[in-house]
């Protein structure tokens, strides 16, 4: 009975110890101190902070859609720009181009490219509303060929095709180097 006694003891004695040790070494919070010296600037920001309201900005509300439209604009300005230029009937379907361009996120300059290159901007088709040279189509609106062919190159884009070089060797086997030229050079005539 008293190896018994003496071994509970000796266990409570033991956690005894350990749990006085794991007290002394955890960190313990530190009470702040009233007189610590701050920079006078910080101490006028701290006061403004505790003593005004503050309203919690939802980080959307921040973010501007400003630069967004103005690049928008500039691209809808330069297709119009380049298409006029060149008497194009498609110059009033610019925004149609950079917007289908935008949904299948390819390059917003590449259509009216192609269209001039193929048609000169739509107005020598081979069939109605293509421009393009997009097989035997053709569609009942400006829009829904810029859409369709837009739809199609983006195809060209899953497949590794994104620059006229890559592209040309599937829309335009046979005449490949000198049609990429000529898409590539006009691409370059419209600012990004």
């Amino acid at each position: 009975m008293e190896k018994k006694i003496l071994t509970l003891g000796a266990i409570i004695l033991a956690t005894g110890v350990m749990l006085n040790t794991i007290y002394n070494i955890s960190p313990k919070p530190v009470e702040g101190r009233q007189d610590l010296l701050l920079d006078p600037d910080y101490q006028a920001d701290l006061l403004y902070i505790e003593n005004s309201d503050q309203k919690d900005t939802i980080l959307e509300e921040g973010i501007s859609t400003d630069i967004y439209h103005d690049e928008y604009q500039n691209k809808v300005a330069n297709v119009k720009d380049f298409l006029e230029e060149r008497n194009s009937p498609l110059a009033q379907y610019a925004s149609e181009f950079v917007d289908a361009a935008e949904y299948y996120n390819i390059d917003y300059r590449l259509l009216p490219a192609i269209s001039i290159v193929e048609s000169s901007g739509g107005r020598n088709n081979f069939r109605r509303h293509n421009a393009w040279g997009w097989g035997t189509r053709h569609f009942k609106t400006w829009e829904e060929g810029i859409w369709s062919v837009s739809e199609g190159l983006a195809n060209y884009y899953a497949s590794g095709l994104n620059t006229p070089s890559r592209i040309a060797t599937r829309y335009c086997p046979a005449n490949a180097t000198n049609w990429a030229s000529k898409v590539g050079y006009l691409l370059n005539q419209m600012d990004i």
